[in-house]
């Protein structure tokens, strides 16, 4: 029977609104097998990336309400990224509707961080929607590479950083990888800032990527030329990938199966 890395079980991500709370993700329930790919598709607004941002901890503030059961499996080992958070959070419905939430904000962080130490970036990573915009405007592509692989602590000299920063720049078909190792996020194609996206997610060599939409905005020759690139990489390193989009040629190109978000919901 092939290995699950990823369970997600009846996820439901709440958001408040002046006149209450909505359910952004009500009731999610997928896994993801080991070396595959799994494309979540849906329209805007379905849920799709409210459902990466929290299987990657990053619902943290309030009103951010996350419940439900993440679990993430590696090497025989299982850990639910959920477990402790609903003791620092109240949660009062009536006829089924969220009435009030309370939640201690600070422990709430704190414990979200607790059980992602480790997980985030270094076995979990992922692409953002938009690659520019997740680009830090006053840092070179360089420097933020060379941070995120010191902060995983998969080297300790920046000598020795830099050196990884350049190999990722070329395992991701970028032909002078020191021209843009030294460029700022501005002064490159929206395509390049993908690829250099793409180079920072897997530098710690995850062994689930989340791609939220990495080919939106993009025309389709460059479309093209990351779905291969994704696939080359797959087949290279054997991540396994949640692919989310909307746009389904693109999905059928990359994914071995398919799963439909509506309204908060999984389609069955």
């Amino acid at each position: 029977m092939a290995e699950i890395i990823l369970e997600v079980k009846e996820l439901v991500t709440y958001f408040s609104l002046p006149d209450g709370f909505a359910r952004s993700v009500n009731g999610i329930t997928f896994k993801i097998e080991k070396g595959k790919t799994m494309g979540l598709v849906g329209e805007s607004g379905s849920g799709k990336t409210v459902t990466a941002l929290s299987i990657m901890g990053l619902i943290r503030d309030e009103p951010g309400i996350v419940e439900g059961e993440i679990i993430f499996q590696e090497d025989g080992n299982k850990q639910n990224l959920l477990a402790g958070l609903e003791q620092y959070c109240e949660v009062e419905r009536q006829d089924g509707k969220i009435d009030l939430v309370r939640k201690d904000c600070i422990k709430w962080n704190k414990r979200y961080e607790k059980n992602m130490r480790g997980i985030r970036g270094k076995k979990i990573a992922m692409i953002f929607q938009d690659a520019v915009a997740s680009l830090n405007p006053l840092w070179t592509v360089g420097t933020q590479i060379q941070e995120a692989i010191l902060l995983q602590g998969l080297c300790e000299e920046k000598a020795e950083a830099r050196t990884r920063t350049l190999e990722w720049l070329k395992r991701v078909h970028i032909k002078k990888p020191e021209l843009v190792h030294n460029a700022y996020p501005h002064q490159l194609s929206g395509g390049m800032c993908q690829r250099v996206m793409i180079a920072m997610a897997l530098a710690s060599r995850p062994s689930l990527l989340i791609a939220d939409e990495p080919t939106t905005g993009l025309d389709v020759t460059i479309q093209a030329g990351i779905v291969e690139l994704l696939k080359e990489l797959r087949s290279e390193l054997g991540t396994t990938i949640l692919f989310i989009s909307h746009n389904l040629g693109v999905v059928a190109e990359l994914t071995d199966e398919i799963e439909v978000i509506h309204n908060g919901r999984v389609l069955r």
